[in-house]
């Protein structure tokens, strides 16, 4: 396949998951989801939660909003569970999309 004609699909495909968890979830669900518990850190995690972009590993996401490692996986895993992130990387190395942005 021409790589701008998957480029055009995978941007596609982006769309309507936004719109899908625009009409299940709406972006404040999703962002209570986030915050929830985190009353000193909201910020960092809404960061974390924006910066998922499929590209950055969860290392990366940690420095880029200065979170701890661990804590952020397992956030990721009950992201995950909610619905509001999906894995788009591999076995060795998980890498997240958000399903929309949030503020």
């Amino acid at each position: 396949m021409d790589p701008a004609m998957k480029q055009a699909e995978l941007a596609q495909f982006d769309v309507m998951i936004a719109l899908l968890a625009r009409l299940t979830f709406g972006s404040d669900t999703v962002r209570e989801i986030v915050v929830a518990k985190k009353r000193t850190a909201a910020a960092a995690y809404v960061k974390a939660y924006n910066a998922l972009d499929g590209e950055l590993g969860v290392v990366e996401v940690a420095k880029l909003a200065k979170l701890d490692k661990s804590n952020l996986s397992k956030v990721l895993r009950s992201w995950a569970t909610a619905g509001i992130i999906y894995d788009v990387g591999n076995a060795s190395k998980p890498a997240y999309k958000h399903v929309l942005a949030i503020q």
